[in-house]
């Protein structure tokens, strides 16, 4: 029996702080609290007992100037040799090396290129992998749903 995933455009929370207001676009939600400038996210949980989070994916413009950034989150127990891999329809597979792991997961960070950002616009299907310490592969779907218009709201916020 394979794993039922959920898809929810929430955040995973890293603190127990007043969760900020939220505007949706399908599967991706635009959150703008104050101290750390607007993210568009979507995550990914197990839907167990426990709706274990498999992967926490966030959108945010940084810098000067302004680029587009990723940051995409698994839980701790995963291989970090092989990093991430982010695979949009049937493109070529974009590798993400993992930077650093906390008590909340291990994190993967890419600058998003403009050609990316195209591909991430005009996918109809997505997908993130990792290998487990155990040896086995995790395919978790990323959906690209509403992320055109989140993406345009994002690039719209300070």
């Amino acid at each position: 029996m394979s794993p039922i995933l959920l898809l929810t455009a929430s955040l995973w929370t890293l603190g127990a702080a007043a969760a900020p207001p939220v505007q949706t676009f399908k599967d991706w939600a635009l959150r703008c609290p104050d101290e750390v400038g607007c993210v568009l996210e979507q995550r990914v949980l197990l839907e167990d007992n426990d709706r274990t989070p498999l992967l926490h994916v966030a959108l945010q413009y940084s810098g000067q100037p302004r680029s587009l950034n990723a940051i995409l989150r698994v839980p701790l127990g995963v291989l970090l040799a092989p990093g991430l891999t982010l695979t949009l329809d049937a493109g070529a597979p974009q590798n993400i090396p993992f930077h650093h792991c906390l008590p909340e997961g291990c994190v993967g960070l890419i600058k998003i290129s403009d050609s990316l950002a195209a591909d991430l616009r005009r996918a109809l299907t997505g997908q993130v992998s990792y290998r487990l310490a155990d040896g086995r592969n995790l395919e978790i779907p990323l959906s690209p749903l509403g992320i055109t218009a989140g993406l345009r709201a994002l690039q719209r916020r300070p």
